[in-house]
């Protein structure tokens, strides 16, 4: 069988006339250029004496005008020319540089470099000159002007410019002169190698037309051969075609055996893999509601307790349905089914939708787990709100509606173990003692379980208090330091239980806050204050303004403004008598958030007041931004203050640090005469305190405070003025 040549006939003939006709191409090519140019450049005009000219009259004119400047501001003591003079100095410095490029091999001291030493000279006198004018001295700038140095740089100035102007002519003469002799023998050369290039392009036409004619045969002989190599391709192809169809029929038929055998060993393979699965999913799930069986949910409670390390409380929750047995046997087992079904659709929704948490560990029992719980009091109210939103609606069960009851038991980590079995096994003997007894959840803990009670309690009488509207307002008198006078008061919240009398804030306000009360209580705390402020003003009393602590909770809902709004909105009077005091620290956790808030609330014409001052480390670079009136200094640094130096300078600091930032000092917790003495040798504006009074009922505060002050004649002062 022939076969395809291995490499194509060669001709170097063909290769060296193709190169000879490209070279006798770029020849004639660059040499036209040559002609081209030469002819160009003898037509070229050549304006350099007018540039040389042009150049050296504006250095003259320029130089003149900057001495005539210098000489008119010196004779009048008008510094008006100094600006003409000003815009001169950079131009004529550019123009020198310009001639020191057109003549850089003239030697130092001559030409355009004697130009720049003496202007360097000229313009440190017409500086000199200036100032003195400037200082009301022109005598002196005249003489200085008029100096004969003054004159001899002048002079040289004028010397450069001649010999920059000659030198320069007479260089550009013998550069005219050797320019032309080159151009004319350029051109001999050009004309001269006119017939050469006329040869070479000739010579160079012919080798190509013969390299056309050469490239033709060679063009034709190989179609000749590539037909004869062509058809012995088709014949190789045809034989190859045949014996490619003969083995594809043999692998076509081994391939279908080999499949069927791979399909029946895929699905042998698959039916192991499902009987695995549900062996596996058995082992882990409950068939029946497809959470999570007792095994998982110990190895899920104890993945989420390496997750915590120990440091956050983790609750661990066991329910048992009461009375399944009677419904299963009165319904029927499919109803006993479709009842855990739902119980366990209802947990998990309760839960927020999440099933890892929740697991069925016995016929009729159900187990979860909960790890964002801050408190075994939160952990109570979650069981008795959740239970009750998944046990109080009844379950349509058999087309009947079946109400169902529960009991929990609740074990806590760390303190009822240390591991998922200790914890599953204590929340499960807390199930049983609740079972025993008729709490409808108990801790595995009695005291515990104690605790809880108590805090649920305290909270569910906190809710009525705020609808039987059991809370009241205590005022705290602030007195001004210079006039002795009433100038504020600052609401402080009482919580009148009918139980157990007045309770603090202290006992109340952090429940309140958990419970997403504070928000409500806050709005009262401020309309029943600007309430009083609007009455002692009807009744002709010295109402003063009242200042109501802002939560942190309060400050951060996008609701408070709004409701600020509506109590300014109350009377036009309103905000002027409400002033709102926000803890330093609570800034500090978003002063952008709490930088735009103030701005609003300050644009409502309610005064701000920073409580707790030198708590919080807050920045004075974001301090000075922010639209605030008041610093009340914290009463820890009032109290240090009489201990030793450190505590005198701290307080002093911050009164200093309010009054530069024009803002008002109110120290807290005053107590004693020293303290008062004190705070008045440091110049603090006003103090608030026992000294002048403990927070004292509406009605007590107006006779002791209000009524004694309306009352009394101009000039009567609470305190000793400083």
């Amino acid at each position: 069988m022939n076969t395809l040549p291995d490499q194509p006939p060669r001709d170097f003939l063909l290769t060296r006339i193709i190169l000879l006709a490209a070279v006798a191409l770029l020849v004639c090519g660059g040499m036209g250029w040559n002609v081209y140019r030469n002819f160009q450049l003898l037509e070229e005009p050549q304006p350099i004496a007018e540039r040389m000219q042009r150049l050296g009259s504006q250095m003259h004119d320029l130089e003149s005008l900057m001495t005539l400047s210098a000489q008119m501001t010196a004779a009048s003591g008008d510094l008006s020319g100094e600006n003409r003079y000003l815009r001169a100095e950079p131009e004529l410095a550019r123009l020198i540089a310009e001639a020191r490029r057109l003549q850089p091999t003239a030697p130092a001291g001559t030409g355009a470099a004697r130009l720049h030493t003496a202007n360097v000279a000229l313009v440190r006198v017409q500086h000199a000159a200036f100032d003195l004018v400037r200082q009301g001295n022109p005598g002196p700038a005249r003489q200085l002007l008029s100096s004969e140095s003054q004159e001899l740089q002048r002079e040289r100035f004028a010397q450069g410019l001649v010999e920059f102007m000659t030198r320069q002519m007479h260089a550009h003469d013998l550069a005219d002169a050797a320019l032309a002799r080159s151009r004319r023998t350029d051109a001999f050369r050009t004309i001269t190698a006119i017939p050469i290039l006329v040869l070479i392009l000739i010579l160079g036409l012919l080798l190509v037309f013969r390299a056309i004619r050469r490239w033709q045969t060679l063009f034709v002989e190989s179609n000749r051969e590539l037909s004869r190599k062509a058809e012995e391709l088709s014949e190789f192809n045809a034989q190859l075609d045949k014996k490619v169809s003969d083995r594809t029929q043999e692998l076509t038929d081994s391939a279908i055996a080999s499949l069927n055998m791979m399909e029946d060993a895929v699905r042998q393979r698959e039916e192991t893999e499902q009987a695995q699965d549900k062996l596996n999913y058995l082992a882990h799930y409950d068939a029946l509601t497809g959470l999570a069986n007792q095994t998982l949910f110990l190895q899920r409670v104890q993945a989420k307790l390496l997750a915590t390390h120990g440091n956050q409380l983790l609750v661990v929750f066991t329910l048992d349905i009461l009375r399944f047995k009677s419904i299963n046997s009165a319904l029927g087992g499919q109803a006993g089914d479709d009842l855990l079904n739902q119980i366990a659709e209802r947990l998990v929704s309760a839960g927020g939708g999440d099933s890892d948490r929740f697991a069925r560990i016995g016929a009729h029992r159900f187990a979860a787990v909960a790890t964002d719980m801050g408190s075994a009091e939160h952990a109570g109210r979650y069981a008795s709100q959740r239970l009750d939103a998944v046990f109080h609606p009844p379950f349509r069960i058999a087309e009947t509606n079946v109400h169902v009851s529960v009991k929990v038991g609740i074990a806590l980590f760390p303190v009822d173990g240390a591991n998922a079995d200790t914890l599953l096994h204590n929340a499960e003997a807390a199930l049983k003692k609740a079972k025993a007894t008729g709490e409808m959840f108990l801790f595995f803990t009695e005291s515990m379980t104690e605790l809880v009670a108590e805090r649920l309690s305290l909270e569910h009488r906190l809710r009525q208090a705020i609808d039987n509207e059991e809370f009241v307002l205590h005022y705290q008198p602030k007195v001004n330091l210079v006039t002795g006078k009433l100038t504020g008061a600052e609401a402080l919240i009482r919580w009148n239980d009918p139980a157990t009398g007045l309770v603090a804030p202290a006992v109340f306000i952090p429940i309140l806050e958990e419970m997403q009360l504070i928000q409500a209580v806050g709005c009262w705390a401020m309309r029943k204050a600007v309430g009083h402020y609007l009455r002692w003003r009807d009744l002709g009393m010295a109402a003063v303004p009242i200042a109501v602590n802002v939560s942190s909770m309060q400050l951060r809902n996008h609701a408070f403004l709004d409701e600020l709004r509506q109590v300014v909105a109350i009377d036009g009077r309103a905000a002027e008598g409400l002033e709102l005091e926000i803890t330093e620290s609570m800034l500090m956790d978003d002063i952008e958030h709490a930088a735009v808030t103030l701005r609003e609330i300050r644009a409502m014409g309610v005064r701000i007041a920073i409580d707790d001052f030198g708590t919080g480390f807050s920045s004075l670079a974001y301090l000075s931004r922010l639209p605030i009136d008041t610093l009340k200094i914290d009463q820890a640094f009032v109290t240090d203050m009489m201990t030793g130096t450190q505590g005198i300078a701290l307080v002093n600091a911050i009164i200093t640090l309010a009054h530069s930032l024009h803002l008002k000092a109110v120290a807290e917790g005053v107590e004693t005469q020293e303290q008062l003495h004190m705070l008045q040798s440091l110049h603090c504006d006003e103090i608030q305190g026992y000294l002048l009074s403990k927070p004292i009922s509406q009605d007590l505060f107006e006779s002791r405070f209000l009524t004694m002050t309306a009352t009394a004649p101009a000039g009567a002062m609470l305190i000793p003025a400083n």
